[in-house]
């Protein structure tokens, strides 16, 4: 009886001991939480990336088309399609891609006795503010 109780007792401490030796499947509470707060750290850094990115595409979008609106003005007072007066300024409006831009131009003499100075200023709204002057020049008329 006591060899059988001696076995029986070696069986169970063999059996316990490959039981609590066994890996656990799956992943504790704080594996899950620090997965979470990286993940949650990278989604956060790409959102304000992208946010970034979406103000700088608007502000690039919006001064490439106020230069092609000061191309289009200088070029129309060039040509002589829109009357021009020294020193008075001149006040227009356009509209390029969907969108209304106002422009104002003055003409102003220069040292050379043939040419006339254009300067050329853009708005989204139309009492300003005019940025961005463009120079030009043509020919005094």
């Amino acid at each position: 009886m006591q060899n059988m109780l001696q076995n029986f007792r070696q069986k169970m401490i063999r059996l316990l001991s490959k039981t609590s030796k066994k890996k656990q499947a799956g992943f504790t509470l704080i594996e899950v939480l620090v997965a979470l707060a990286i993940i949650a750290i990278a989604f956060t850094a790409l959102l304000k990336a992208t946010a970034e990115s979406i103000t700088l595409h608007q502000k690039l979008k919006n001064k490439m088309i106020r230069e092609w609106v000061a191309a289009q003005g200088i070029t129309l007072i060039q040509l002589g399609l829109v009357q021009s007066i020294n020193n008075r300024i001149i006040s227009e409006q356009t509209t390029l891609f969907q969108q209304r831009w106002y422009w104002r131009a003055s003409l102003s003499n220069i040292p050379m006795p043939h040419v006339q100075k254009i300067t050329l200023t853009t708005s989204l709204q139309p009492t300003g503010p005019f940025t961005d002057a463009v120079i030009a020049f043509k020919e005094r008329s």
